[in-house]
This record gives structure tokens, C-alpha cells and sequence, in this order.
């Protein structure tokens, strides 16, 4: 649980300040992705635990939002399963949206974090200020995900 508390601080650290694609605070996006998580994550089989899915939630954008310092910070406070995926939830190293969905394909719970994150995306209210190549393929990343994660 302890984890669980300092992924909460660490997001709030990073996003609060931050504003999101519709004006509202970013930190409201990974709090809603966490949510989403910790209802849908019973009687998955997935590789981590609940607590750490929760975790990834909180932090899937803090990386590639704030770097090196902030990784760090993931790593020593949340522990290597946490930051390893977060790490792999990082698209800047990635030269197209398809290398990146077919990288988080291989990690379940990547996979399974990202379908949430993707899902809060497409909400109408964040929609208005989205590219309709993006929303294009948001809903070509969920098709796919859909194919492993719900079996």
C-alpha cells in the first residue's frame, strides 16, 4: 500500500500543475486511468499485481512528460516493475504510433493500462482538440488490444 501512496504523490508532484488537451488539469487524466485499472483489474491474469497496475495508471504519462529525474524518482520510490513499464508506456523513443502499440503488445499490463488510457482519450470532452488521424488510431490500438486482453 505504500507504493500505492507514493505513485499518488509522485503523480500529483508532476501533473498538477500541468493542463491537459481540453484546459483541465492533466493530473485528472492518470487519476481516472487508475480507476478505471482498479475496477476492471479482478480476475485478470495478468503479471503484476493490482497495486502495481494502479501504480503504472498514475505514472503512464509522467516519463515521457517530465524525463530522466522523474524515471528516477518512479524507480526508487515505486520499485522496478512500476518503472519498467512506465518506461515501456514512454512513446519518445518510438518513430510511429504503430512501433509503439506493437512494443506495449508484448507486456500485458502495459497493454492493459494503455486500453484505459486510450479510453479516457476518446471521451467527447477531451476529443475536441485531437487530430482525427490520432482518434484514427487510438481506435486501431484498441481493436488490438482488444484481441489479448479480453480473451
Amino acid at each position: 500500500m505504500k507504493k500505492l501512496f507514493h505513485a499518488l504523490r509522485l503523480c500529483l508532484k508532476y501533473h498538477w500543475n500541468q493542463r491537459g488537451k481540453a484546459g483541465e488539469r492533466a493530473v485528472y487524466h492518470p487519476l481516472r486511468v487508475a480507476w478505471n485499472v482498479w475496477r476492471n483489474t479482478d480476475n485478470l491474469p495478468l503479471p503484476c499485481t493490482k497495486i502495481d497496475l494502479v501504480c503504472i495508471a498514475l505514472m503512464h504519462d509522467t516519463i515521457e512528460d517530465f524525463g530522466e529525474y522523474a524515471s528516477q524518482e518512479i524507480l526508487n520510490e515505486c520499485g522496478f516493475r512500476v518503472w519498467k513499464t512506465c518506461y515501456g508506456l514512454d512513446k519518445t523513443e518510438f518513430k510511429t504510433y504503430e512501433k509503439y502499440i506493437e512494443s506495449i503488445s508484448e507486456n500485458p499490463s502495459a497493454r492493459f493500462v494503455k486500453w484505459y488510457d486510450i479510453k479516457d482519450n476518446l471521451k467527447k470532452d477531451r476529443q475536441k482538440n485531437i487530430k482525427s488521424e490520432k482518434i484514427d488510431k487510438y481506435f486501431l490500438a484498441l481493436r488490438e488490444f482488444r484481441k489479448t486482453i479480453f480473451v
